[in-house]
């Protein structure tokens, strides 16, 4: 697998997991919590964005950086 299909192999993983998290935090944790009592999630127990912008920016390092600078590198 090239490092260009790896990234995006990635790149796809964490859009999807984005997707789901924000699925579960907006539709199924509230309606859960309303049918069994459970409590309420607390503002640190969430993900944060930057922590999504922080994958992504390592997904571009990985798409961009490597195959392209570390070829013209050397490596």
């Amino acid at each position: 697998m090239l490092v260009v299909d790896y990234a995006l192999l990635w790149i796809f993983a964490m859009a999807l997991a984005a997707a789901a998290d924000q699925v579960w935090m907006r539709w199924l944790r509230p309606w859960l919590e309303c049918r069994h009592g459970w409590r309420p999630l607390s503002d640190d127990e969430r993900i944060p964005a930057i922590a999504w912008a922080g994958g992504g920016f390592a997904c571009f390092i990985l798409l961009f950086v490597v195959p392209y600078l570390g070829v013209a590198a050397g490596y």
